[in-house]
């Protein structure tokens, strides 16, 4: 009888003495959680670029179209810029402009230099002008990577 009381009591002081948590177990729970949020905060900055990238491009789809319909009756890069007076300023996009890119007639769409996720800002965005209407546009970019575009274009 003496053990079983001895044995009782010598567990209720343990179980007294461990009612919290030690300070290291905190900083390791601390530690675990900052790396967790630094894996967190990179993804999340790629999904924005990835969304504004798309945001823009969709923005951009009607002003391609008629770029399209223009150059389908001039053949001229040259007539683009007089025949179509528009100016696109998005929420992203800084300028647009018509421009001979390597030989091709390509818009060269500019990300604006704030309001916009830091791996896009100031750079550039090329799509080449199809030779004819059945062809697919060609996008790249010599400045943005490859992970923030979509599939169809090409980046560094």
């Amino acid at each position: 009888m003496q053990i079983a009381l001895f044995v009782l009591r010598f567990m209720g002081e343990n179980v007294m003495k461990q009612a919290g948590f030690t300070l290291i177990e905190m900083m390791i729970v601390v530690a675990i959680i900052g790396i967790l949020a630094a894996f967190a905060v990179v993804s999340y900055n790629g999904y924005v670029a990835r969304a504004q990238v798309i945001e823009a491009l969709v923005m951009f789809s009607d002003y391609r179209m008629k770029l399209l319909d223009v150059y389908s009756e001039n053949q001229t890069c040259v007539e683009l810029n007089n025949s179509v007076n528009e100016t696109i300023s998005t929420r992203y996009i800084q300028s647009a402009q018509i421009a001979d890119v390597s030989g091709n007639c390509s818009i060269v769409i500019q990300f604006k230099a704030t309001d916009v996720n830091i791996n896009l800002r100031s750079k550039h965005l090329y799509f080449n002008i199809p030779a004819n209407v059945n062809s697919t546009w060609q996008c790249r970019s010599n400045d943005i990577s490859q992970r923030f575009l979509p599939a169809s274009c090409l980046g560094v």
